[in-house]
């Protein structure tokens, strides 16, 4: 039923990428959700790693609509990092000067558009057509998240924020490999029911109350030695 609604739409021409990104939304979602509470995966926010992730799936689609991942790979660590360190390197410049936050972020964001708009024109000398032809929406949701960047410098310090930047920016090249993957995007619209079934994932992990894999690997050793010593205590 749900594969025959989904055949409809794009019978009615809805454009499939249209579809696929709606069908990807809640799976990467829960996916995000449970890489914090189980395997203990910090990042910026939910939001800022969804984000990424489907810019570097924009950032890799081609003129005919084939995904190539090298692309988004290659051009999006190019745009995130040099919008990333100018953002950060700004803000630590302009964290004495007097400045309402949001005049700051502005500043944050015209500055990381001149980083990208020099980046551009080398790209047009060197003529590099797939890095010109860069997708406008992408550039725009990597610029906006240099919000969430600098949010998290003010709040953490640069040393935090920084590990948990790396963090957000590597769980999204990973979301983006895993969608980038033809196969996974032919099963998704072969069973769109897939997307039911993260409703009740969610309730289950949104009730979870044990440990998470990180902590399972960093407290491996004090449980081992408490198991040891009350061997030791009973002998």
């Amino acid at each position: 039923m749900f594969e025959a609604f989904i055949q409809h739409l794009i019978g009615n021409r809805v454009p499939e990428y249209t579809i696929v990104l709606l069908l990807y939304l809640p799976l990467v979602a829960s996916f995000v959700t449970f890489s914090r509470y189980v395997i203990g995966w910090k990042s910026l926010n939910i939001y800022s790693t969804i984000l990424l992730a489907f810019a570097l799936y924009h950032l890799s689609r081609g003129a005919a609509g084939e995904i190539d991942v090298i692309t988004g790979f290659v051009q999006g660590g190019i745009l995130i990092f040099f919008s990333a360190i100018t953002a950060l390197l700004l803000q630590m410049i302009m964290s004495e000067v007097r400045l309402h936050y949001l005049a700051k972020i502005s500043l944050a964001m015209s500055a990381v558009t001149g980083v990208i708009f020099a980046l551009l024109y080398l790209a047009g000398e060197v003529a590099n057509d797939t890095f010109i032809k860069l997708n406008p929406i992408a550039i725009l949701i990597v610029i906006i998240v240099m919000e969430v960047f600098i949010r998290s410098y003010i709040r953490k310090g640069w040393r935090k924020s920084l590990f948990l930047v790396a963090n957000t920016v590597g769980l999204a090249y990973l979301i983006f490999f895993v969608i980038a993957q033809e196969n996974v995007k032919n099963f998704v619209l072969a069973h769109p029911e897939v997307i039911l079934f993260t409703v009740f994932f969610n309730i289950i992990i949104g009730r979870w109350r044990g440990l998470r894999l990180s902590e399972y690997l960093r407290f491996k050793n004090i449980h081992m030695t408490s198991f040891y010593d009350s061997e030791y205590n009973k002998e």
